[in-house]
């Protein structure tokens, strides 16, 4: 019966490794968020397509590189 009581252990080796995933949580969400502000502007009549395109692609490359940082950082 002692062993049911056991607490969970979290597969989390230092306080870092929780930050990291933060930050990693919150690059991709500000990425999300240029990505609609980007297709927003393509769309939108008073802006320029090419404007709207260009916030787009930067939004996405930012997230890729936040996401390819977050998994190198998690290896170490």
């Amino acid at each position: 019966m002692a062993d049911s009581h056991r607490s969970v252990r979290v597969d989390v080796d230092e306080p870092e490794d929780i930050r990291v995933y933060g930050i990693g949580w919150i690059g991709l969400l500000a990425a999300a968020a240029g990505v609609v502000i980007g297709v927003v502007r393509m769309f939108s009549e008073g802006e320029s397509t090419l404007a709207g395109a260009a916030t787009v692609a930067v939004s996405v490359a930012v997230g890729v590189l936040i996401y390819l940082v977050t998994k190198v950082l998690d290896r170490h």
